[in-house]
């Protein structure tokens, strides 16, 4: 049963940091791409490519390291 609540908790967690990412990414967005296109007047559509293109990466990195299995039988 430890193992049970320990999964329970390890879940919440992760749901909890992901949505953190997901809002804190869109926010990023939004405030980037104005700041793209209203002070470096860089192209809307450029810009949301470039954003895109970086949130990405960051998204990849991020949500490797959420949902990375911490158990002792994970072999990398």
């Amino acid at each position: 049963f430890q193992n049970k609540n320990k999964d329970k908790e390890t879940i919440r967690t992760q749901i909890i940091w992901y949505i953190i990412m997901v809002i804190s990414f869109f926010i990023g967005n939004t405030f980037l791409l104005y700041f793209m296109v209203t002070y470096l007047k860089v192209w809307y559509i450029n810009a949301q490519i470039i954003l895109t293109i970086g949130f990405t990466i960051l998204s990849f990195i991020f949500t490797r390291k959420i949902f990375m299995n911490k158990s002792p039988h994970h072999k990398r």
